[in-house]
């Protein structure tokens, strides 16, 4: 069950990948310029290596639901390969 402990819990893990991404970059030299933080939509980013180009996606609830389920597959298929 997800209640309202879950979305606490939710936002706090956002709020500390936000903190990480943020100091990564930071420490690493790379610049940002451009961001799409917080709020409460999934996103899903295109990187595109050659050109350092990113897109970014909001993702629909229905979208997201698959994305979250695909990732949550992905986990486990790497668990069991362990």
């Amino acid at each position: 069950m997800r209640g309202a402990g879950y979305r606490q819990y939710s936002r706090e893990v956002g709020s500390d990948n936000i903190n990480f991404a943020i100091n990564y970059l930071q420490a690493q030299g790379i610049p940002v310029t451009a961001s799409d933080l917080g709020d409460i939509c999934s996103r899903k980013l295109y990187f595109f290596p050659e050109s350092g180009r990113v897109k970014l996606r909001r993702l629909r609830s229905d979208e997201s639901t698959r994305v979250i389920r695909e990732e949550q597959e992905y986990r486990q298929g790497i668990i069991h390969e362990a």
